[in-house]
C-alpha cells in the first residue's frame, strides 16, 4: 500500500513539473519573443517551403546551419497561418523534445535523488539553457536535442545483446548523420559514439557493425551532401573560413 502511495505521488508530482515545464517555455516565448535577425531568416526560409518555392539545405548562405527548424516551421505555418507566432512554436517542440530525451537518459542511469535533481534541472532550466533550447534561429536548440538522443540510444547499445546492436548502429549513424546536418556541435557526440564502439569491441572498425553506423550517418547526412555537390565543397570553405 505504502508502495502504491509513493508511486502515485512521484505520477503526480512528474505531472505538476511536466506542466511548469511547458507554462515556463510558452511564457518565455510570450515575453522574449525569440524572433531576431537569423530566426527571421529562417522564418522567411520555412514561408518559401510552405509555398513549394524552394527546399533550402541550410541557411541561406550560411552552408553549416541545417534548416531543420524551417521545415518544422513550414508545417506550423499549414497548420496555423503564417506568422512569427507560429513560426516560435518550433522553438517549443525542440525545447520539449530535448526535455522528453534528457528525461530517458536520466530514467537510465541515475538514482532516485540524482534523478529528482537532473528532472528538475531540465523543466526549469538556468536562463541561458532555457533560451537556447527555445531559440529558432541557430542551431543550439537542435544540438541540444540530437545530442541527448544520441546519448540515450547509446546507453541502450550498451545494454543490449550483440544482435541487436546492428539496429543500433545504423540508428546511431543516421542520428549522428542528421546532427553533423543541423549542427558542427555535434561532433563530441559522434566521438562518443564511436569511443563507446572501441571501447566496447577493439575490432568494432572490422565490422559489419562499423558498415551499418557508416550506413545511417550517409543516409541521415545526405541533405548536406546532395547540397555539396550543388555547392561544390561549401560547408568545407564556410567552416573553414
Amino acid at each position: 500500500m505504502k508502495k502504491k502511495a509513493m508511486i502515485i505521488l512521484g505520477v503526480f508530482l512528474f505531472s505538476i513539473g511536466a506542466v511548469v515545464a511547458v507554462v515556463l517555455r510558452i511564457h518565455a516565448l510570450s515575453r522574449y519573443f525569440l524572433i531576431d535577425g537569423d530566426s527571421a531568416v529562417f522564418g522567411l526560409m520555412a514561408k518559401h517551403i510552405y509555398q513549394l518555392q524552394e527546399f533550402p539545405a541550410y541557411l541561406w548562405l550560411n552552408h553549416y546551419a541545417g534548416a531543420l527548424v524551417s521545415y518544422i516551421g513550414a508545417l506550423f505555418f499549414a497548420m496555423f497561418g503564417i506568422s512569427s507566432l507560429s513560426y516560435s512554436l518550433t522553438g517549443l517542440v525542440l525545447s520539449c523534445g530535448w526535455v522528453s530525451a534528457s528525461i530517458a537518459i536520466v530514467r537510465k542511469i541515475l538514482d532516485l535523488p540524482g534523478a529528482i535533481a537532473a528532472v528538475g534541472f531540465v523543466f526549469v532550466p538556468p536562463s541561458c539553457v532555457l533560451f537556447y533550447s527555445l531559440y529558432p534561429g541557430g542551431v543550439q536548440a537542435e544540438t541540444l536535442l540530437f545530442a541527448s538522443i544520441i546519448l540515450f540510444l547509446l546507453l541502450g547499445y550498451n545494454m543490449q545483446d550483440k544482435k541487436a546492436r546492428f539496429s543500433s548502429c545504423f540508428c546511431l549513424g543516421f542520428l549522428s548523420g542528421c546532427g553533423l546536418w543541423l549542427s558542427p556541435g555535434i561532433f563530441p557526440a559522434l566521438l562518443t559514439v564511436l569511443t563507446v564502439f572501441m571501447l566496447k569491441d577493439k575490432k568494432v572498425f572490422l565490422s559489419n557493425k562499423i558498415v551499418m553506423f557508416a550506413a545511417g550517418l550517409l543516409i541521415g547526412h545526405l541533405p548536406a551532401i546532395v547540397h555539396n555537390i550543388y555547392y561544390p565543397g561549401a560547408t568545407f570553405f564556410r567552416l573553414g573560413g
